[in-house]
């Protein structure tokens, strides 16, 4: 499956119509508080464009300037403001109407006002160049405007406009930039770094579709880190990759490494940060020997095992200060050898590729997943002497494949420290702001005999990522014994949920659910743990048996999970009960039974009473540090047990205008309605919506372009006026 988002769709949509668009105004605004966040803010736009509304409908605190209306004017309430006196800038539709020495002024008098960030929407098509003078430039000439003043790319430059969508733009540069400390900007210039540029480059500070192959790896890394967690950065070049993960994540930590003493330097003066982002010099693998075992929680290491003698070693080291249940996550090139099956490049010490990556990784790891990422070429499958142009592309691939499966530049693969049979000491860091608050549902280490397998299998966003691996491990702890009842509940219930996720037969739903009927009868409400997996395997239960056709089962063991009292474990919990008795409501209107829908919807809004007992302490655990809203246990669970009884309630007055022969229809719409439902309606019509417009792009696309209708071949006419460049590229590569 290629690795092209929800986001990769709406920046291409994004880019196509008027800037005074409202919707697309709207988007921006989301993309930008998505990105960027709060803070002073400076909007440097022409008067009356929509995203100026737009921004002044959020929390924001705006200046707007416009340039173009009456530049003298404008330009001195520019030269007016002081230095570092707003943290975001945003230009719109400005910088390529001011002329090449008029542009690169505004980027200088930006370099110096901003604290810290500049999101750019610029023009870059005939239409939106309306300006006699204008300047229509690439994606790349903005960039190395930016970066000869100061600024870098921003670590979420790659949330704005997607790694594989950067080739489509057509009318619009979303250019995501970030300041460089000044102290690094003067010591390390745009000069001095391109002399070093044959062993080091900066890939924050440099421009093309490389250069965004090296930052997604590390966008790609992040989607593995945890609230708290450390992350070590192995062979981190200039430290660019460090700062992402830590911007783009709540690491608690980062340690970069790397063997140049000119990286550390550069490191320390440009992306340092206390003791939250770190540099220090070493060589691989003795560098990691003063790290302390079971200590790390991440371990990113790109274009790093090729250039070692003895890569063995240095994942040997990788499995000792990885904790339980951590990962690591590398890259390699995908054979870059030449017709004598050698890496031309000096530096190679092994040329890698599928297999042989995966099974090195396999000697310590258990192999979780792989990404096929290119930049703009590959070996071809059936000629492993030829590289051929290739456009970029990010594909997720199957990690037990047995041979290659798909052409790639790179093999992207994370894979993970076995969480079975390991007595490191567990301490809770991922919800560090709940440790002391007496919060039963992360007291593991009495609610499971392995707590590393809590967050490896149980806790949703901490597990591994292969449905495989995730069986396969709850599997073999179940084998090797299970000395707790409610953690045998808790893997039983994670099955039950892998199993809905994928394709099941009726008798295996079936089976599966009496097996959760069967524990949950085993389990004594009085041992808080266990109550919580009561509930959560009575709620699957009803699950399973509705998939595999037995509603009477399901309706049952919805109206069991909904008679719990669930508030002594914690009231998040309700979330459960409440929704079952919802379900049960339903089931039972649809089976004719008004009085049993009456009955289970009544009770549903009875529930109510204990989400209103609840005090402060019970719904945010910790009022000094709460949890955020999507963020595990808190407000989010307690805000959907009143959605719950919200559709609890629309059902008791459906049902009983009915039974009070009203003559009212049961109107679906009616009982349904609920925020969850109201937002999730709203995402099916913007869906539809989306795919009327793709539609139409590529019905106009055949019109315009009858020849050239299929998008690869457009890119493969791209790619074949740049044929030129990359063949000399690859002379380079071979010297």
């Amino acid at each position: 499956m290629e690795l092209r988002k929800t986001l990769s769709e709406e920046v291409i949509e994004a880019q196509t119509g008027d800037l005074s668009d409202v919707s697309r105004a709207s988007w921006l605004t989301k993309k930008f508080l998505d990105v960027f966040g709060f803070g002073r803010l400076l909007v440097i736009a022409p008067d009356g464009a929509a995203l100026i509304k737009s921004l002044r409908a959020e929390p924001l605190d705006i200046t707007h300037i416009d340039l173009l209306s009456e530049p003298s004017q404008s330009s001195n309430a520019l030269a007016a403001l002081d230095n570092n006196s707003f943290d975001t800038i945003i230009l719109v539709n400005s910088l390529e109407h001011l002329g090449s020495e008029g542009a690169r002024l505004l980027i200088a008098a930006c370099y110096r006002i901003t604290r810290g960030q500049v999101f750019g929407i610029v023009s870059s098509s005939a239409s939106g160049l309306k300006h006699a003078g204008a300047l229509r430039q690439s994606r790349k000439e903005w960039e190395d405007s930016f970066f000869d003043a100061g600024f870098r790319k921003h670590p979420g430059f790659l949330d704005l406009v997607h790694y594989t969508t950067v080739d489509d733009e057509t009318e619009v540069l979303l250019l995501g930039l970030e300041k460089v400390p000044e102290n690094a900007a003067k010591e390390f210039s745009m000069a001095r770094l391109q002399e070093s540029r044959g062993l080091h480059m900066d890939m924050l500070r440099d421009s093309g579709t490389r250069s965004d192959a090296h930052i997604i790896r590390y966008h790609w890394a992040s989607s593995f880190i945890k609230e708290g967690d450390v992350v070590l950065d192995a062979a981190c070049g200039l430290g660019y990759g460090a700062w992402m993960m830590y911007r783009r994540t709540r690491a608690h930590r980062v340690l970069g490494i790397d063997g140049s003493d000119y990286a550390i330097r550069y490191g320390k003066a440009s992306y340092g940060r206390g003791e939250h982002v770190q540099f220090q010099e070493g060589f691989l693998p003795d560098c990691l020997t003063d790290i302390a075992d079971n200590s790390v929680d991440l371990i990113a290491c790109f274009e790093t095992l090729e250039h070692v003698e003895d890569p063995l070693s240095v994942l040997k080291e990788f499995f000792r200060i990885l904790k339980p249940g951590g990962r690591v996550c590398v890259s390699v090139p995908n054979d870059w050898s030449d017709e004598s099956g050698t890496d031309p490049n000096p530096f190679h010490l092994h040329v890698y590729d599928w297999s042989g990556l995966r099974d090195q990784l396999a000697t310590y790891f258990l192999p979780e997943t792989a990404v096929a990422l290119t930049a703009n070429q590959y070996k071809r499958l059936d000629d492993k002497a030829t590289f051929e142009l290739a456009p970029r592309s990010m594909h997720e691939v199957d990690i037990d494949a047995a041979a290659s499966p798909m052409q790639a530049e790179w093999w992207l693969m994370s894979a993970v420290k076995d969480p079975i049979a390991n007595t490191a000491p567990y301490v809770e860091q991922m919800y560090a702001n709940l440790n002391g608050c007496g919060f039963e549902n992360l007291n593991y280490d009495q609610a499971y005999s392995n707590p590393w397998m809590a967050t490896s299998v149980v806790n949703g966003a901490a597990r591994v990522k292969s449905a495989k691996l995730l069986n396969s491990l709850i599997s073999r702890q179940r084998e090797s014994g299970v000395a707790v009842t409610s953690e045998l509940a808790a893997y039983v219930c994670v099955e039950a949920y892998q199993l809905l996720s994928g394709q099941y037969t009726d008798d295996a739903v079936v089976a599966k659910s009496n097996e959760c009927l069967e524990i949950s009868a085993s389990l004594d409400e009085k041992n808080l743990h266990e109550l919580r997996w009561k509930a959560s395997l009575l709620f699957v239960a009803g699950k399973l048996a509705k998939a595999g056709g037995l509603t009477d089962q399901a309706l049952d063991a919805y109206m069991a999970c909904g008679k719990l009292e669930v508030a002594p474990f914690c009231i998040q919990l309700s979330t459960k009960t409440t929704e079952a008795l919802y379900l049960a409501g339903a089931l039972s209107l649809s089976k004719g039974d008004l009085e049993g829908a009456e009955l289970a919807w009544s009770k549903g809004v009875q529930t109510a009473k204990s989400l209103t007992d609840a005090s402060v302490e019970d719904v945010l655990i910790n009022p000094e540090r709460p949890n955020f809203f999507h963020h595990g246990d808190g407000v989010r669970e307690y805000a959907l047990a009143w959605d719950h009884v919200a559709k609890c309630a629309n059902g008791l007055r459906s049902v009983r205008d009915t039974r009070g022969s009203r003559n009212y229809e049961m109107s679906a719409r009616l009982i349904f309605n609920s925020s969850t439902n109201e937002i999730s309606g709203r995402d099916v019509d913007l869906a539809y919506e989306r795919s009327g417009r793709r539609r139409k792009r590529r019905l106009l696309r055949k019109k315009i372009y009858p020849e050239t209708s299929n998008t690869a071949q457009v890119r493969k006419g791209k790619l074949s006026r740049a044929a030129a460049k990359v063949r000399n590229f690859l002379r380079r590569l071979r010297r």
